[in-house]
C-alpha cells in the first residue's frame, strides 16, 4: 500500500519553552531521528508545521490551513494534502518510536478501519498511528465548530487501538516538559 508519512511539528511547545523537533538526543534532532525511522515505511514523507528551519531537512512542508487549531489542525492540513489514502502520522516529540512500533501498528491497519493509533496502559498515543485520508472531513468538521480537542475528533473516525506495554510503551512517551527531556538525556543521552 501506498502511504504518505506525516511527521507533526506545530505546536507553540508552552511547557518546554522551545520547539521539541529541534531538541536533540546525542548528535541528531528529534526530527532527524523521526524522519530516518519513518521514511523506510513510506512512499514520501512530509513535515506538518509553521517553523521555516524545517524546510533545511529537505522534505516538504505543510503549514497549517486553519491557524490556530492545535494538533487538530496541522493533523486535518498534512491528510488534507497528501496524495494516498493511507498516512502513517508520527509527532517530532516521541523520539524513541522504532521500527517495531510502526510494524505493528501497520499490521492492524485493514479496510475496515479509518484510524489505527498505539495506545499504553495510561495514556493514549493518537498522533502515533496510520490516518486514513478520509478523516481530514471529521476534522474540519470539527474545527468548524470549534472543537479542537485531538481525541475527540480522532474517535469520531471509530479508532483501533494498540496496546504496547514495557518496553514499548517507553518508546512512545511524548517530551513534553524539561524534565522529561533531562530523564530521556539521562536515560538515552
Amino acid at each position: 500500500m501506498d502511504i504518505t508519512g506525516i511527521i507533526l511539528c506545530g505546536g507553540r511547545s508552552k511547557r518546554m519553552g522551545t520547539d521539541k523537533a529541534l531538541l536533540k538526543l546525542g548528535d541528531e534532532t528529534f526530527l532527524s531521528r523521526v524522519i530516518q525511522t519513518i521514511t523506510p515505511f513510506c512512499n514520501s514523507v512530509v513535515i506538518s508545521g509553521n517553523n521555516a528551519d524545517y524546510s533545511s531537512y529537505g522534505l516538504t512542508v505543510i503549514e497549517d490551513e486553519l491557524p490556530d487549531s492545535g494538533a487538530l489542525g496541522g493533523l486535518y492540513s498534512a491528510l488534507n494534502s497528501s496524495q494516498t489514502d493511507w498516512n502513517l502520522v508520527l509527532t517530532c516529540d516521541a523520539p524513541l518510536v522504532d521500527s517495531e512500533i510502526i510494524e505493528k501498528l501497520r499490521s492492524a491497519v485493514d479496510e475496515q478501519q479509518k484510524v489505527v493509533h498505539a495506545i499504553t496502559e495510561k495514556d493514549g498515543h493518537p498522533l502515533i498511528g496510520f490516518y486514513h485520508k478520509s478523516c481530514a472531513e471529521v476534522f474540519r468538521s470539527a474545527i468548524n465548530v470549534g472543537s479542537l480537542k485531538l481525541q475527540p475528533a480522532v474517535n469520531k473516525c471509530d479508532p483501533l487501538k494498540v496496546l504496547f506495554k514495557d518496553e514499548g510503551s517507553e518508546k512512545l512517551q511524548n517530551i513534553n516538559t524539561p524534565e522529561d527531556y533531562q530523564s530521556l538525556l539521562n536515560r538515552y543521552g
